[in-house]
């Protein structure tokens, strides 16, 4: 009741960034563990009739910033970006080098909206954005992820594939001494003119090298017991406004859409026989409920369990209390 509360009030009113961190800490730091049960089968010799024995479980429940969400996040964005080594987007033409593959940010002007309604409009603004985009150089697929700055205003690192556009760059020094790839001052102008606030805009040189850059803000809000100020802020405000670690679009998108087709279709179902040679109907795990840290008695690494004896009563008898909890 605490997270839907909260989640509730936070969309509706203004609340300081630090008292929404301070939530955030409270709830990411309550590790709790999902209890899995179902009826397993046993034989006790290759004549017996089939027996069933009961199987309980308890599995590491994945939040937002936790050590099995930071590990479901960068697992799956590192097999997104093995599908990216074929793709060579940069190249000359008639002596100038041209790409079609930009790395954005957009910030949010703070004197534009107070930073709930920055946040609470980033989504729209930037979907409005690409769709302005779009219309001036077609199809564009994404990879696209949320940051906030450490006054808990929201911005945006996005990785633009233009399918049936290119533009011509040139190599430049910056300020920070770093080698950057620009785009004509025009074009840049027509893309930052699209978005409210102040937009960087660089060419990409190298898509899995962009991707990789992208990866370092996605790794640096993931994990909240190895992120700094920032990626914490990061953590809390995508928390309360239920926003995904990243999205995909476009090529993108359907490239990974293929991958996961590919695993799924490789992976043949069987099924299970008696000794008799009969079908053995599926196994299905019943979810009995959620369970803390501290019914278990155990360290927080400990992602799988098995549960018997007086441990698993002492579950038992823990969903049992939160059951009688919720129908007084």
């Amino acid at each position: 009741m605490f997270l839907s509360g909260f989640l509730n009030n936070y969309r509706d009113i203004e609340i300081p960034i630090e008292d929404i961190t301070q939530a955030y800490t409270s709830w990411v730091q309550e590790d709790r563990y999902m209890i899995l049960e179902r009826l397993k089968p046993t034989w006790d010799s290759p004549k017996a009739s089939t027996m069933f024995e009961k199987e309980t479980i308890a599995v590491k429940s994945a939040k937002r910033g936790n050590d099995v969400y930071s590990q479901r996040v960068l697992t799956r964005f590192r097999m997104f970006e093995n599908l990216l080594t074929d793709l060579n987007l940069t190249y000359f033409d008639r002596g100038k080098m041209r790409t079609q593959v930009l790395f954005i940010t957009l910030t949010y002007d703070t004197k534009l909206r107070s930073q709930h309604q920055a946040w609470k409009t980033l989504s729209k603004f930037y979907n409005l954005f690409m769709s302005n985009i779009r219309r001036v150089f077609g199809s564009i697929s994404t990879v696209r992820t949320w940051e906030s700055f450490e006054n808990g205003y929201p911005h945006v690192h996005a990785v633009l594939l233009f399918n049936d556009f290119s533009f011509v760059v040139r190599e430049i020094t910056n300020e920070k001494g770093r080698k950057v790839l620009v785009i004509d001052d025009d074009l840049k102008d027509c893309i930052s003119a699209k978005w409210h606030s102040w937009i960087d805009v660089k060419g990409v040189g190298n898509v899995s090298e962009s991707i990789s850059y992208l990866k370092k803000y996605i790794s640096k809000c993931a994990n909240f017991d190895a992120t700094d100020s920032k990626g914490i802020k990061t953590l809390a405000q995508c928390w309360a406004y239920r926003k995904r670690a990243y999205s995909l679009a476009g090529i993108f998108r359907q490239r990974m859409s293929d991958l996961i087709n590919h695993m799924q279709n490789s992976n043949s179902k069987t099924s299970q026989l008696t000794l008799e040679n009969e079908k053995l109907e599926e196994n299905k795990w019943s979810c009995l409920g959620f369970v803390s840290i501290e019914v278990l008695q155990i360290e927080p690494f400990i992602w799988h369990l098995s549960l018997s004896g007086e441990l698993r009563n002492r579950v038992y008898d823990d969903l049992q209390e939160q059951e009688n909890k919720t129908f007084d």
